[in-house]
């Protein structure tokens, strides 16, 4: 019994990390074409903060091998509104999923500062 049940805390110790309810990537993009990805890993939702001094327009995008990406729309909290680019800083929320494994934030046209990036993703609805 003491066996069968240190064999079970073990599988259990080692399952839970990959039953995340919720997640978080920072980054940066200082170039052009420059990306912050992150997995989603069941979540249902996902959501983005945009900060930093830069020039650029920044796309949303999702992806099911993270090869193939799709721009897709995100709602702009300050703006009430769905949006697949922006040029100001902001927070963003995915808005359709769609079963997505990967989100990220690609940068285009960046000619000048540092884009600060914080992807977050849950279990819940952003």
């Amino acid at each position: 019994m003491k066996k069968w049940l240190s064999t079970l805390i073990i599988i259990l110790i080692l399952t839970i990390p990959s039953l995340s309810f919720s997640g978080t990537q920072n980054g940066t993009i200082t170039s052009d074409e420059g990306t912050v990805a992150m997995p989603l890993r069941n979540q249902a939702s996902a959501a983005v903060n945009i900060t930093g001094v830069w020039t650029s327009t920044i796309v949303f995008e999702v992806s099911n091998d993270f090869n193939t990406w799709t721009i897709v729309d995100v709602r702009s909290v300050s703006a009430q509104a769905n949006v697949e680019s922006t040029i100001i800083n902001g927070y963003f929320t995915f808005t359709d999923l769609n079963g997505a494994i990967y989100v990220r934030v690609r940068a285009t046209g960046l000619t000048t500062g540092t884009i600060i990036v914080a992807l977050s993703a849950s279990m819940g609805r952003s």
